[in-house]
């Protein structure tokens, strides 16, 4: 992901901007001619939520707030909807059953799908649900035409990048929800980054948006931020438009107030997850401002999940000495919970969100007729009515939000209105999926064969008789025709290698593959000599103590024609000993996994790729090739970086393509 094009944060905003109104339209733009909001679906679409945040299991997230009310909208559409639950709670059986019945009862299936399979690195932590969430995809991928997912953390990455690569998935919409990226977060709670995983989820977020084959956000905000944030959008394929929400019948039918009551305040509720973010701080440095000002405050209590590694009560017990008033916590309710609370005797939210997107706490506000007061950052006043919006918004300051609690105490708090048609917003929703439903059921184009380029496989080799014997062996086996096979020999001095090497040598000869000898000059060198003989179009680099799986090559090459790649790596299945995988003289260890071309993160860590890649040999020509330095290594990781910096198109195969050999025995 490149760097930020501009530092300003634009988080206040108090209305719409004119330019990105211009830029984005709604989804009833997406809907073709005969299509209406009245449109039934010609059949059910098979539609997949893919979300690691989801009312039942997590008890207050935004996210899985939005997806509930999807869910059972889709359903009602007379949609066939699967939750999958990507969360390491999916693994415990005891606490999902209940869920899992819950929402069968709403017409939902609910699988839980729990991550595995990686390691304790950084690169793991960030990459591991998003990998587990593509191998359940995968494996159920004839089961859905339609995958909902949000862009956080990257959940749909590894998914989206093997649609991307021609793959996986080509009969499958990705729908991508613009929701909380970890940067735009970060910036908002005005804090550094502390955990190296959060490059990698930057990373991913900008990725699943840009690969998204419908991008939705429910504020031009978001869209806005993506783009000056250097997004590379689909910008005809992203839309804004209000989430679906489906209100429960009797908490309206109970609400007291009506849209446009002037209500008393005998409460003040903080309505949102104790953190900086949310506004915490905000919140209690107005309460001080209040009491210093010798404003008699009502009750106060925070409603909100404690936020992780921050100590929210302990801030709060710090300033609640002043406030002369009852201090209440409510941090264990779900969202159902909170708003029953929220609807009773005269309680004022606060919604003090220092940046959010398109809030869900406003959206309950609003359709359940609670009385609020919010900043006026990033998307919340787009929901809320232009009529309204300077009597329940404040600039995100302490002092600011001071003076609109004290006139909201005096003068009453005002029921506001909201800025969209839920009706009509609803019907653009279920007559956007009928259009997408009867896509699906379309025959599909049969694609036209991939064409068969050249590739020329450079083996670089050093006194390793029999393991050269073995990545050779599984070179010839190869599924893909097209290849010649180079062998660069840097230097052996081990009779047998050296042996060996004449047998290859004439064993080459009636398919013009060749055996090239060199003083051992190293790694970087000697992929360059193999290079520079080529004659494919394509390259791929490969080290002689590897094994290829039959269907490498041609993997390799389906991906890069499909996505018009400079160079491709891939995942990688490790093993140890000297024999080939699977045999007695060796044990399989951990899957290698990589992310792509992560700028910044790639500069101190190899997120990339191994050495083994496939690359454009015209690329390859004006990037220079790889450094020469003597025992130095790192060279793959160096020349990863350039083409990163140098504008070329890289990406990683989300499949462990061949068998890593960990060893002492490197090549020198």
């Amino acid at each position: 992901m490149s760097g930020p094009k501009n530092q300003d944060l634009c988080i206040t905003g108090a209305s719409v901007s004119q330019t990105d109104a211009r830029r984005f339209q709604t989804l009833q733009s997406d809907l073709e001619p005969l299509v209406t909001t009245r449109t039934a679906p010609s059949r059910p679409l098979r539609v997949c939520i893919l979300t690691a945040d989801i009312f039942g299991p997590i008890k207050n997230g935004g996210i899985g707030s939005a997806y509930f009310h999807l869910a059972r909208f889709l359903v009602e559409a007379g949609h066939q909807v699967t939750i999958a639950f990507v969360h390491p709670q999916a693994g415990r059986k005891a606490k999902l059953e209940p869920w899992i019945e819950y929402y069968r009862k709403l017409s939902i299936e609910f699988v839980g799908v729990k991550p595995q399979g990686g390691t304790r690195s950084p690169l793991s932590f960030a990459i591991q649900s998003s990998v587990n969430a593509y191998r359940w995809l995968k494996h159920n991928e004839d089961r859905f035409d339609m995958v909902h997912v949000s862009e956080w953390h990257g959940l749909g990455y590894y998914a989206q990048l093997a649609k991307h690569l021609g793959l996986a998935f080509q009969n499958i919409h990705f729908t991508v929800k613009c929701s909380s990226p970890t940067l735009w977060n970060q910036l908002g709670n005005q804090q550094l980054f502390e955990v190296e995983s959060h490059l990698g989820f930057c990373f991913m977020e900008c990725r699943s948006a840009e690969l998204a084959d419908t991008l939705i956000s429910g504020s031009h905000h978001m869209l806005d931020w993506m783009l000056r944030h250097d997004y590379q959008l689909n910008q005809p394929r992203s839309f804004v438009q209000s989430n679906v929400f489906m209100p429960e019948p009797d908490l309206v039918e109970n609400a007291r107030n009506q849209p446009g009551d002037i209500c008393k305040v005998d409460e003040i509720v903080f309505f949102g997850r104790l953190e900086p973010r949310k506004g915490l701080l905000l919140f209690c440095d107005a309460l001080n401002v209040l009491a210093r000002d010798g404003v008699k405050l009502p009750p106060i209590t925070f409603l909100g999940g404690r936020a992780h590694r921050f100590n929210a009560k302990a801030l709060i017990d710090r300033h609640k000495v002043s406030w002369n008033t009852t201090v209440n916590f409510l941090t264990g309710c779900n969202a159902r919970q909170a708003l029953e609370y929220l609807g009773q005797n005269n309680r004022l939210a606060v919604v003090a969100s220092l940046l959010e997107n398109s809030s869900i706490a406003v959206y309950e506000c609003l359709a359940y007729r609670v009385p609020f007061v919010a900043c006026s950052t990033g998307g919340t006043p787009e929901l809320i009515s232009e009529a309204d919006r300077m009597r329940v918004l404040s600039e995100p300051h302490h002092m600011k939000m001071a003076d609109l609690l004290k006139r909201t105490l005096t003068d009453g708090a005002l029921v506001a209105r909201s800025h969209w048609d839920m009706a009509e917003a609803d019907n653009v929703w279920r007559a956007w999926h009928s259009q997408a439903a009867a896509r699906a059921a379309q025959p599909k184009p049969v694609a036209d064969k991939d064409p068969q380029p050249k590739v020329t496989v450079c083996v670089t080799h050093f006194n390793r008789r029999r393991l050269l014997q073995q990545a050779l062996e599984s070179i010839e086996a190869q599924t893909y025709p097209n290849i010649e096979v180079i062998v660069v020999d840097d230097g052996s001095t081990d009779t047998s290698a050296v042996a060996y090497l004449d047998e290859v040598e004439a064993k080459f000869a009636d398919r013009g593959w060749r055996v090239i000898r060199q003083p051992n000059l190293y790694l970087g060198a000697a992929r360059n000599t193999g290079a520079r003989h080529a004659t494919g179009e394509l390259i791929l680099f490969f080290d002689d103590d590897n094994i290829m799986r039959e269907m490498m090559v041609e993997t390799m090459v389906k991906a890069q024609r499909h996505c018009d790649a400079d160079v491709l790596t891939s995942f990688a299945q490790s093993f140890i000993g000297q024999g080939t995988p699977g045999s007695k003289d060796s044990k399989l260890r951990k899957e290698i996994r990589f992310l792509g071309p992560a700028k910044i993160w790639s500069f101190f860590r190899n997120v990339v790729g191994d050495a083994a890649c496939i690359v454009r040999r015209k690329a390859f020509e004006e990037l220079g090739g790889y450094t020469e330095h003597y025992a130095i290594g790192k060279d793959d990781m160096e020349f990863y970086n350039r083409v990163i910096l140098g504008g070329y198109k890289i990406e990683v195969v989300p499949e462990a393509l061949y068998y890593y050999r960990i060893s002492r025995d490197t090549m020198r």
